[in-house]
Order: structure tokens, then sequence, then C-alpha cells
């Protein structure tokens, strides 16, 4: 019979899974639904990894386990995909993906290396990824103000401090503690944590819908009519498609109180508008 933590896990899982869908489903940037998918992929492969279901699957522990030590970096991909900011230079990331793979066959290769070894590379690879979270939500709040509508605002931000804050515990309490050396209490709390922070996320994700990404393709400016528009609202309207139109929504920098002034207009105006 299943215990409690083991059903819980079971549960954050399958969260896990239906918001990874979602995101590989929904609407938006290819790199942003990918990277967003592969972090909750991510999360379900950490849940199966760290407790009682290990054994279970055992042709596909291995990719498993990858994916698993991949999560602050998926996370961090994810966060650079969503808030804009240009991927570092390829001697970073071919040596973060080198370290990568170099741990994890000294995981799933008995007799490869010394443990000594293993072990040196495992927390290299965790601090690696501290650094990574640090990042992510360094870049979630100085990205926040580029974001022009409210709501996805706020749900990146939510998002992307949440898993990160999340991430970086976990490999804090693992290099304090080793990893399987965890405290089988710690161990229940932080599956207990995992469970409401997933929870947080899931409402509002099935609920967003395409509000989260930007759209694919700018939205087509609106022709004029015979006559004048009724009211003003009509007038800014036609005038940010307009804008939207000639890519003013690829400028970097683009925030709410730049394009307040290409229209002039409030920062109230433009944000009724773009949120509605």
């Amino acid at each position: 019979m299943p215990t409690l933590e083991t059903a819980i896990r079971l549960m954050v899982i399958g969260q896990a899974l239906l918001v990874a869908a979602v995101f590989l489903f929904g609407k938006g940037g290819h790199a942003a639904r990918i990277s967003g998918t592969l972090v909750m992929l991510g999360v379900a492969a950490y849940l199966y990894s760290s407790g009682a279901l290990w054994g279970s699957l055992p042709r596909l522990e291995p990719l498993i386990l990858l994916v698993t030590m991949a999560v602050p970096f998926l996370v961090w991909s994810f966060a650079r995909s969503i808030f804009d900011s240009p991927w570092p230079p390829l001697p970073v990331t071919a040596g973060i993906g080198l370290l990568l793979v170099v741990a994890w066959l000294m995981q799933v290769v008995d007799g490869l290396v010394e443990p000594e070894a293993a072990g040196a590379a495992s927390l290299m690879l965790r601090s690696g990824g501290l650094v990574a979270m640090a990042h992510a939500l360094w870049l979630a709040w100085w990205g926040r103000p580029d974001d022009l509508i409210e709501r996805r605002r706020r749900f990146r931000l939510l998002f992307v401090a949440v898993i990160a804050w999340q991430v970086a515990a976990v490999l804090a309490v693992e290099l304090v503690f080793g990893p399987g050396r965890v405290p089988a209490w710690l161990d229940m709390t932080k599956v207990f944590v995992i469970a409401a922070m997933m929870l947080v996320l899931a409402i509002p994700m099935l609920r967003l819908r395409r509000v989260f990404f930007e759209p694919d393709r700018p939205v087509p400016a609106v022709a004029a009519g015979d006559g004048e528009p009724a009211t003003a609202q009509d007038v800014y309207h036609r005038k940010l498609l307009a804008l939207m139109h000639d890519g003013c929504y690829r400028e970097t920098g683009l925030t709410i109180a730049v394009l307040a002034g290409k229209l002039a207009v409030s920062r109230p105006t433009i944000t009724a508008l773009v949120d509605g």
C-alpha cells in the first residue's frame, strides 16, 4: 500500500504533467513553450527519482535522472525565453552541457570514475544550478517592467520565482546533507512544499489561456471605417494596433511608459488598452 508521501508525489507528478501539456499544446513562442514543458517534466522527474517510486521504470530511469539533474538549467532557460534575455556565449552553454553530461555519466555508469570524482562533479553541478537560479530570479525581477500585459507580468514573475526558489531550496538542502542523505522529516516537508507550490501554479496556469505568451505574429492593423470612431478609446485602440503592426512590440526596453509616450496617452489609459 502506498504511503502518504508516495501518494502526494504521484498527485504532484500528475499536476506537473498536466501543466506540461498546457505549455506544449498552448499558443506562443516555441522556445517558451518547449522550455516550459521541459521544466514541468523536470519537476515530475525529480519527484519520481527522489522517493520510493524509483525503480518502478528501470528502462527509463537513466533518462529521468538526466532530466532531473538538468532542472535548474531548464528553469534558467525558461526564464530567459519568457523575459527575452539573450543566451549566454557559446563556451558557457557548452561548458554547462558538458558538466551535466559528465556528471550524469558518472551516476549511471558504475565504476566509471572514483566516488570522490563523481562527488566533485555533483557538487559543481549543484553549485552551478544555484547560480542559475539566482540569475533566473534576477531576470524575473529585472524583466518585469518590460511586459505590457499586467496579468501576464504578475504570473510570469510568480511562476519563475516559485519554481526558482523551490529548486534553489532543494539544491541547498542536498549541498548541506548530500544527495540521498536528507533526513526523512525534511524530505517529507520538501514534498509537501512542492505539492503546495505546484497547486499555486497549476490553478492560474489552467485558467490563463493564451495571455501568458506573446502572440506568434503581430496583431494586424485595423482599417479605418467610413466615419470617425465613436470614442477616444477607439482612436487610441487603432493607433495601438498600427504601432504593433509596424513592429513596435519588438523594440528592446519597450515598457508601458514608453508605449504611452508614443501614443501620447496616460499610463492608466494604455494599460486599459493592452489588458483589454
